[in-house]
């Protein structure tokens, strides 16, 4: 049998143009409805947000049903934005539902998912308004609907008319309220722009209600976006919640320590009176020293971008499960027109233009309303020092500061080779003067077999740590473990063993006849981290090789990976020489540059494809064909992993013997 693993999640949106569908689609409402063939939804017209007295000005309320707004515009959902506002119906059908302003029948649209019978209105203005989930049209539109159905022998049609067959009054009955489609009773109601773009109805007065209350902040996520950058000393991101709050306020008590490229995310609701549930805020702002770095309003979004969704929430956290955060930078890639006032950097943080220590940030969450919520904090920016080891000897350490800051304190740990805890020796103040750059550190390393060196500047910032092995005493045997992950645009590589690293390993990656070494930094005694650029080129088999000491003994270690490279500016081809995998694509399948790595395996008597990374959004799709193995176990075909379990994407492969395609 042929598979592909959970990894696959990446490609798992090649039918649908998209990827990483770690989540089953709660509403395929804005995929399944669609534009007109003559629509482009390309540009993007719609109100200043700042002159919303102007905006769809002699425009009425849709429906009577209610004036309370369950859901609203630009919301999360799993393959889009929410491109409109629903409007409770208190759980029951048949309420009416009104043109909002003079126009005439622009479409006539039924599916049996998604949003089921819907209708367009065309207005003098340009703008076109939409209801879905409708129960049932008013007389002319439903003979018109009923016609259709009768002359196509389907209950699926898709009415577009380009002169007014039908004209309409402001407040008259074109439909009634109902539950078809996807979800329960309710009217989903958009505003459109000339080119069928959804704009968010509430920057017009007409479509909004009473509403005092602020948005709610849940939590905060700071993220780590490049390799080496760090958060509290790690390089996984951190998630804060339960803030306290004063004033109307909320705060982050703890200062957040940074290192390298930075992207923060926030998850926030917004609650209206009279209104049990919650919805979207209308802009986020962040700032820093007080100066603006992002800002969104989420006042329009193109139709054809509206898949972008998964670029302007932070995807890994959505199919990991840990919540949905709004980005607060700007990640490359990105298309969507929702960041005015956003300088060119686009939120990301980068802690090499600012100074060490203390910086003061503040995330401004704001309804369509005006209300405000805000919740600040303070970063630490730490510029680690760079310092490299001299002499060792029974009374002293000797280290270089190639970074020429001032040292505030040294730290020499000291342990036997095979002892589990560490003694340590802090130095200050006079105890470290230096020559120039170098640093006698006076302490009596005699007694130790091992050292772990540190130096710390005056903000605080600690450097990565020094092991020094004074006396390499033979242990047992243990081999080197070579890890591997690709993270962006780099390939993290991890060397470790069970044993004690008693010498620096060399790490070297081999393209061909082109060879680099990787630095190595050490992690503990052992364990060391590295990270090799990847270039945009396809070279698809890589060989990484690694040596070292470890318990005195000389320990090697070799591995041969496939890593696969999809620019995002060109389309291309690749077939992996050795296992028969191949890749197509076209310019602008990618976002960003896309490497990735494949693995094949046994597995419980099938052929198992891995590919990694998951999380990848996809613009357009990849052709991805595999070599069809006829191991007579199981179904063969392409899979990949969802919610459900294994999804069969693809059982029927071209002539024998192969390839399987998706």
């Amino acid at each position: 049998m042929i598979s592909l693993k959970k990894a696959l999640l990446f490609i798992a949106g090649i039918a649908a143009g998209m990827a990483a569908l770690g989540t089953t689609p709660a509403d395929t409402a804005s995929i399944a409805e669609g534009p007109p063939a003559a629509s482009s939804g390309r540009g993007i017209y719609y109100p200043n947000p700042d002159s919303v007295n102007h905006n769809f000005k002699g425009y009425i309320w849709p429906t009577d049903a209610s004036r309370k707004i369950t859901s609203s515009f630009a919301e999360y959902r799993a393959a889009h934005f929410h491109g409109g506002s629903d409007i409770s119906t208190n759980g029951t059908v048949g309420h009416k539902v009104y043109s909002v302003q003079d126009g005439y029948l622009y479409r006539i649209r039924i599916t049996p998912d998604g949003y089921g019978k819907m209708l367009y209105v065309r207005h003098p203005d340009g703008y076109v308004s939409a209801y879905a989930h409708l129960h049932s049209f008013n007389e002319k539109i439903g003979e018109l609907a009923r016609a259709e159905q009768y002359r196509t022998g389907s209950y699926e049609i898709d009415l577009v008319y380009d002169t007014p067959v039908v004209r309409l009054k402001k407040g008259e009955v074109i439909a009634y309220t109902g539950d078809t489609g996807f979800g329960p009773p309710h009217l989903h109601f958009e505003i459109r722009d000339s080119e069928l773009n959804p704009v968010n109805p509430l920057l017009g007065k007409s479509f909004r209600m009473e509403d005092d209350i602020p948005p709610a902040i849940y939590r905060f996520l700071v993220r780590p976006l490049a390799a080496g950058s760090t958060v509290n000393d790690h390089d996984d991101p951190r998630i804060y919640s339960r803030f306290p709050r004063k004033n109307g306020a909320y705060r982050i008590g703890e200062k957040i320590r940074v290192h390298g490229e930075i992207g923060f995310g926030v998850e926030t609701k917004d609650r209206s009176n009279g209104v049990g549930g919650r919805t979207g805020v209308h802009t986020m702002e962040l700032t820093l020293d007080g100066e603006t770095v992002f800002h969104a309003s989420l006042n329009a979004i193109p139709l054809l971008k509206t898949k972008q969704i998964n670029i302007h929430y932070d995807l890994p956290m959505i199919v990991e499960g840990k919540g949905r955060f709004q980005k607060l930078y700007i990640e490359k890639g990105n298309e969507l027109p929702l960041y005015d006032r956003t300088p060119a950097d686009g939120g990301i943080i980068r802690t090499d233009r600012l100074s060490e220590g203390d910086h003061a940030f503040t995330v401004r969450c704001t309804d369509i309303y005006g209300n405000p919520s805000t919740l600040t904090g303070t970063i630490v920016v730490t510029h680690p020092p760079d310092i490299a080891l001299g002499a060792v000897t029974d009374g002293s350490v000797t280290l270089i500061n190639r970074s020429h800051s001032p040292l505030a304190a040294v730290s020499v740990r000291g342990k036997r080779q095979f002892a589990a805890g560490w003694s340590e020796h802090t130095l200050t103040g006079s105890r470290l003067e230096p020559v120039g750059d170098t640093i006698v550190v006076p302490v009596n390393t005699s007694q130790y077999d091992i050292l772990k060196i540190a130096a710390r500047t005056e903000k605080g910032s600690w450097s990565e740590p020094l092991f020094y092995n004074r006396r390499k005493e033979n242990g047992p045997a243990h081999r080197l473990y070579l890890d591997h992950e690709v993270i962006g645009d780099d390939l993290k590589i991890t060397l470790s063993s069970a044993g004690v690293i008693t010498d620096r390993p060399t790490v070297i990656v081999s393209e061909g006849l082109r060879t680099s070494v990787v630095p190595m930094k050490a992690v503990d005694v052992s364990s060391f981290v590295g990270y090799y650029p990847l270039p945009p080129r396809n070279a698809e088999s890589r060989t990484i090789r690694a040596e070292a000491g470890v318990n005195r003994h000389r320990v090697s270690a070799e591995e041969q990976i496939d890593i696969y490279s999809i620019p995002h500016d060109r389309g291309g081809e690749f077939t992996s020489v050795r296992d028969g995998f191949s890749v197509s694509y076209d310019s602008g399948a990618v976002f960003r540059p896309l490497h990735f790595t494949v693995k094949k395996e046994r597995e419980s008597g099938r052929t198992i494809y891995t590919l990694e990374p998951h999380d990848v959004l996809l613009n357009g799709g990849i052709r991805v064909s595999l070599p069809v193995v006829a191991d007579g176990n199981g179904t063969p075909g392409i899979y990949y992993r969802a919610n459900r379990g294994w999804v069969l994407l693809n059982a029927t492969p071209g002539s024998f013997p192969g390839p399987w395609s998706c």
